[in-house]
């Protein structure tokens, strides 16, 4: 995807990233940094106001965040493609929120985010990083992929 927008994501607070901002965090405040961990089940996260003060919270990892994330391809169905190194095959993430995608949530156990591969298998994710990180090798989740990719490695004797 060659252009990039805001959308509203729900993170808890260790999956924050640099750049997320507004929503639970307050108007005009984003994420500088990584999350870092701290003893005690909680991570340390440094912020910015608009007007460039630092601000520190300590809340528990776990802890649910509402922000505005950079993400590629906001409001488009389709929101990762690539091909996958491990197979060579065409693999993408697709919003099943989105009226236009051709993976609903019912087509993957009710999560948000599919990933599907060129064999249209379909699996859903919780998370959009999670299906980015997950599409990567889809013989990890689609059948047909281990077996084209097992088939190719046998030479003929």
């Amino acid at each position: 995807m060659a252009t990039a927008n805001r959308d509203l994501v729900e993170v808890t607070a260790c999956e924050l990233r640099d750049g997320d901002r507004d929503g639970s965090l307050m108007k005009g405040r984003r994420i500088v940094g990584t999350p870092r961990p701290l003893p005690g089940g909680r991570v340390l996260i440094e912020m910015q106001w608009a007007n460039g003060k630092r601000d520190i919270a300590r809340p528990e990892a776990h802890r649910r965040f509402r922000v505005v994330r950079q993400v590629a391809g906001a409001g488009m169905a389709c929101r990762h493609r690539a091909r996958a190194r491990t197979t060579g095959g065409v693999v993408e993430v697709w919003d099943t929120a989105h009226a236009d995608s051709p993976v609903h949530d019912h087509d993957v156990k009710g999560f948000r985010w599919a990933m599907r591969c060129e064999h249209g298998t379909a699996v859903g994710r919780r998370t959009f990083d999670e299906a980015c990180e997950d599409v990567r090798d889809p013989r990890l989740w689609c059948e047909q992929c281990v077996h084209a990719v097992a088939g190719a490695a046998q030479l003929p004797l």
